[in-house]
C-alpha cells in the first residue's frame, strides 16, 4: 500500500552534501597581516621578507592564480634555506604561521587536499589560535574522507572563537555523521540545541533526525519530525508528513497515525497520498467500510492500479456488494487472466444474482484448462440453472481430479441424473459418494429412492 513498515523516508540533503562554506580566502587575513587591518595575531608581527611574498601572492589570487600565488610562496621558502617547517630560527618569517596558511590554502582552493593539511597543521603548530588555518584543515580533513578529524577542528573552532557560532558545532556534528560516527555526532547535536535553541535552521534539524534515526532513536525524533512537517513547504513538507506518518506505523501508534492521516487528508484532500494511507491504516485496523470509503474516494483522483481495483473488490464482496465487485474483477479478467481471478468474478456474479453471466464467464476457458474448484462451481450454475445433463457431466469431470471435492462431485452427480432420470449414471455417481464420509448418508438415502423413480 501507501507506506512500507521496513523503510524510513528519506528527506533533505544527504550527509555528504552538506555545505561547508567556511573556507577561509585567506588573501582577507593577508592583508590584515600587512599591517592594514588591524592587529596581528600571535605569534607574532610578519617579517618583512614574508610580508612582501604574502603581498605578491595576494596580488595573484586576486585574479584566482592559486597555482601562480603558490609557486611564489614556495620560491620565497626555498631561498631562505628554511631547515624544517618546525625549526624554531626564522628572521625571514619562511616558517611563519601564516606563510603556511596560505600554503595550505592554496592547495585547497586547488583541490589538493592532502597537501593542504599538513601544511595547514603546521601552521596550526605556530599558532593554536589560527582561526582561518582551523577551519581550513577542517574543511581539507573532510574532503579527505579523515571525518573525525574535521569534526574536531570545527569543535575546536566553536571553543576557539569568542562569538561561539552554532554553525561551527553544526558542521562538527555533520562531519562525525558522514564518518558514521552517530553517537559522536548525536553528542554534538545535544550541545547546539541546547546552546542555541533560537539558531537552529531547518537543515540542521534535518540532519539531528537522521543522526537520531540512525542511532535506533525514533522516539526523540518525532518532536523533531513534526516540526518540520508544520515549517517545510512543498514537496519537502510532504515528506516530512509521510514521514512522520510511517514512523507513527513502525513504532504501533496505530490511533496516532490514524489521526494524523485523517488530519492530513482533510488539509489537503485532493493529495491522494493521504487517502492512500488512510485505506492502509484502516486495513490494518480491519475497519473495512471506512478502507472501502478512503479507497473510493483515492479512486476518483487517481486512476486506481490492478492492486487498488483488486483491494477494493475483495472489500465489496466482503462487505456484501458483490454488484460493484463484479464490476471490478471483469475489468481485471482480460483472456490471460489468472484462474484465481476467474473464480472471484464467477463468485461475485452468482451473489449478485446473475448465474448466467457467472456461467458465461466460466465458458470462456475449456473445461479441462479449469482447476477442480472451478469445474465445480460451474456444475453448481449449471444446476441453478436447471441445466441438469451438463450439471451432471461437469461434476463427473470434476470428480476424475484427486482433492477433498471428489464425494460431493459424485454426489452432485448422481442428484443431477436424478433429475433427468439418467438411473444408471445416478445409481453409479451416488455409489461412488457413499465410499466417501461425509457424502455417505444422503447418498445412500438418494439410492433408497432409485427404484420409485424408476
Amino acid at each position: 500500500m501507501m507506506i512500507s513498515r521496513q523503510e524510513v523516508a528519506a528527506v533533505g540533503p544527504g550527509m555528504r552534501g552538506v555545505p561547508f562554506f567556511f573556507l577561509v580566502f585567506f588573501f582577507l587575513l593577508l592583508w590584515d597581516c600587512c599591517g592594514v587591518g588591524g592587529a596581528l595575531a600571535e605569534p607574532g608581527p610578519v617579517p618583512p621578507p614574508a610580508r612582501a611574498a604574502l603581498s605578491r601572492a595576494q596580488a595573484l589570487i586576486g585574479e584566482s592564480d592559486y597555482g601562480g600565488a603558490l609557486a611564489v610562496l614556495n620560491d620565497f621558502r626555498s631561498r631562505c634555506g628554511a631547515p624544517g617547517l618546525q625549526a624554531d630560527a626564522d628572521p625571514r618569517g619562511c616558517r611563519h604561521a601564516e606563510v603556511l596558511f596560505a600554503m595550505g590554502t592554496c592547495h585547497l582552493l586547488m583541490g589538493d587536499c592532502d597537501q593542504a593539511v599538513p601544511l595547514l597543521s603546521a601552521a596550526l603548530e605556530k599558532d593554536a589560535d589560527h582561526m582561518g588555518a582551523r577551519l581550513n584543515m577542517a574543511k581539507a580533513a573532510y574532503e579527505t574522507g579523515d571525518f573525525r578529524l574535521a569534526g574536531r577542528c570545527f569543535e575546536d573552532a566553536y571553543r576557539l572563537d569568542r562569538e561561539k557560532k552554532p554553525v561551527h558545532l553544526f558542521y562538527a556534528a555533520a562531519a562525525y555523521q558522514a564518518g558514521d560516527m552517530i553517537p559522536g555526532a548525536l553528542a554534538v547535536f545535544e550541545r547546539l540545541f541546547a546552546a542555541h535553541p533560537a539558531d537552529i535552521q531547518t537543515a540542521w534539524r534535518e540532519q539531528y533526525v537522521r543522526a537520531l534515526l540512525s542511532a535506533g532513536r525514533p522516539r526523540e525524533a518525532l518532536d523533531h519530525m513534526r516540526l518540520l512537517a508544520d515549517s517545510c513547504a512543498g514537496e519537502k513538507k510532504m515528506q516530512w508528513q509521510e514521514a512522520l506518518l510511517h514512523q507513527y506505523l513502525q513504532l504501533d501508534m496505530v490511533p496516532r497515525a490514524r489521526q494524523y492521516a485523517m488530519d492530513l487528508a482533510r488539509l489537503a484532500p485532493e493529495n491522494p497520498a493521504w487517502w492512500k494511507a488512510l485505506a492502509h491504516i484502516h486495513l490494518q485496523a480491519q475497519a473495512y467500510p471506512q478502507a472501502l470509503t478512503a479507497l473510493t474516494i483515492l479512486g476518483f483522483l487517481t486512476p486506481p492500479g490492478e492492486q487498488e481495483k483488486k483491494l477494493m473488490a475483495d472489500l465489496q464482496m466482503q462487505l456484501g456488494i458483490p454488484g460493484k465487485a463484479a464490476a471490478l474483477y471483469e475489468e481485471l479478467l482480460t483472456d490471460a487472466g489468472d484462474r484465481a481471478l476467474l473464480e472471484q468474478l464467477a463468485g461475485a456474479l452468482q451473489r449478485a444474482g446473475r448465474p448466467e453471466a457467472a456461467l458465461r464467464a466460466l465458458e470462456r476457458f475449456p473445461e479441462e484448462e479449469l482447476s477442480p474448484a472451478l469445474v465445480m462451481r460451474k456444475a453448481d450454475l449449471l444446476y441453478t440453472l436447471k441445466r441438469y445433463g451438463d450439471a451432471a457431466r461437469s461434476y463427473l469431470g470434476a470428480a476424475e481430479t484427486d482433492g477433498v471435492h471428489r464425494g460431493r462431485a459424485y454426489l452432485m452427480a448422481g442428484y443431477a441424473a436424478l433429475q433427468t432420470k439418467d438411473v444408471t449414471t445416478c445409481r453409479r455417481a451416488l455409489e461412488r459418494a457413499a465410499a466417501y464420509e461425509k457424502q455417505r448418508a444422503p447418498a445412500l438415502m438418494a439410492m433408497r429412492q432409485l427404484p420409485a423413480v424408476q
